[in-house]
């Protein structure tokens, strides 16, 4: 059953602050068994005329590699920081058994994402290696 607690949703929202310093999050837990993560603002040129979600099963064909990269390791975060992630579902028998369910979206629905100019960005970053070092320092932490 699908289930994540509010020690858990503080554990991602701290690994990703962490991991992306440069970038604001909103990290909610709704009714303990989902995760809503919105990007706010940040150093990266999404298309800030609009809202949209990301579908987490095609992240790697988003509009850029960039794109990609970082909402990769977000969700590298979301699935390892704090509740152990799983899914043992399968479709063909109508059984789904996950950990808990989760929505990403670029801005809310009455709030658009806002580039600002970055204060510790500086070029390209390894967004992997933040990530892993976010997750290992928040691991040491807890």
């Amino acid at each position: 059953m699908a289930y994540i607690n509010a020690t858990e949703v503080k554990a991602i929202r701290n690994t990703l602050k962490t991991a992306f310093p440069d970038f604001k999050f909103s990290v909610r837990g709704r009714d303990h068994t989902s995760v809503d993560v919105a990007i706010l603002s940040g150093p990266m040129d999404f298309d800030d005329s609009v809202h949209y979600q990301i579908n987490h099963f095609y992240i790697n064909e988003q509009q850029t590699p960039q794109w990609a990269a970082l909402l990769h390791e977000v969700l590298h975060i979301i699935k390892c920081a704090g509740k152990k992630y799983y899914d043992n579902s399968d479709s063909m028998t109508d059984y789904f058994d996950v950990a808990f369910y989760f929505n990403i979206t670029v801005g809310t629905w009455n709030k658009k994402y806002q580039r600002v100019v970055p204060k510790k960005f500086k070029g390209d970053t390894n967004w992997a290696a933040a990530a892993d070092v976010a997750l290992s320092f928040n691991k040491l932490a807890a």
